[in-house]
């Protein structure tokens, strides 16, 4: 090796060290400008509603309207989708719930995809770590998400009333409190997926598009829409057996189960949370230091890219 190469692997080791060391600090680097962190926040919950009448009022009034029509397409008028001797309203709780967990990794990392470049000028006049940019994301998805679940207990609060024997869920149980580090895994998963893209977009502007379409294909793959009980039915038993092991290798095939078994939709509560908390662990911790690792790696070139 020559001494321009040894110069050169030595600074790619350094380089590469510095990254790793940033992922491993990165909660001390929010806590400290966690005051950057609060006002990006509230910016951006405020700011998607800025201008209209109902302005954060619609973070609750979105997730009823697409309950109310989840619940009248998918629990009455499809209902002969539901798993056997499922109560009426079971789909509609079902299918909800996956879209809320999903809502909160497609929506964050979405919006980190162009999150850099969208912030191109005060990348380039303020040093700041740039890597807190797609948290404030995270956390009003976060706000979201609680919002949702909130609407989940109130319609089956309002359904009780109506037909308390065709009920899918009732109120939480003590399976209810693993919705915390369920939610932080995803929260956690977003952020890396979101880290590394948000780093790609910079040099490679096709990432969007890219993982638009990307995206759209995990969403299918993922049991939000459909369960096993319903392909096996649909004739797609056997295409189900051979594809098993990649369901199963899909993070979201573990935090769906969690997040329904949390909120006790499954026939074992507890049982499918804790399953989906400890298979979902490993993702997360691998997406957010991967991610941040990656961002970490090459934000030193964004101000001349951006």
């Amino acid at each position: 090796m020559t001494t321009i190469q040894e110069v050169k692997a030595r600074h790619w080791t350094h380089v590469a060290a510095d990254a790793l060391r940033e992922a491993l600090i990165y909660p001390l680097k929010a806590y400290r400008h966690r005051y950057l962190v609060a006002n990006a926040f509230r910016r951006e919950l405020f700011g998607r509603f800025k201008g209209s009448i109902l302005g954060v009022g619609w973070v609750l009034i979105h997730p009823v309207f697409l309950f109310v029509t989840y619940y009248l397409v998918f629990g009455l008028l499809f209902n002969m989708r539901g798993k056997p001797n499922a109560p009426v309203s079971w789909y509609s709780f079902y299918l909800f719930s996956g879209i809320l967990i999903w809502m909160l990794f497609s929506e964050t990392t979405l919006r980190s995809c162009t999150i850099v470049v969208d912030n191109g000028n005060l990348i380039q006049k303020v040093a700041f770590p740039s890597e807190l940019l797609s948290l404030p994301l995270v956390l009003v998805n976060m706000v979201v998400l609680g919002v949702g679940l909130l609407v989940v207990y109130a319609g089956s609060a309002v359904w009780a009333l109506i037909e308390p024997s065709t009920l899918a869920i009732t109120w939480p149980g003590p399976e209810f409190i693993l919705i915390f580090p369920l939610a932080l895994e995803v929260a956690l998963f977003a952020l890396g997926i979101g880290l590394f893209l948000a780093a790609a977009h910079v040099f490679l502007r096709d990432t969007l598009q890219i993982y638009t379409v990307l995206l759209l294909f995990w969403f299918f793959v993922s049991p939000i829409f459909w369960y096993p009980d319903f392909v096996a039915r649909g004739g797609g038993a056997d295409f189900l057996s051979r594809m098993e092991e990649f369901i199963k290798a899909n993070p979201f095939y573990s935090y769906t189960l969690g997040m329904r078994g949390a909120i006790g939709i499954t026939d074992h509560p507890w049982k499918d949370a804790l399953a989906g908390v400890a298979g979902g662990l490993l993702p997360a911790l691998a997406a957010f230091f991967l991610g941040c690792f990656f961002f970490n790696l090459l934000k030193r070139r964004f101000a001349d890219e951006v």
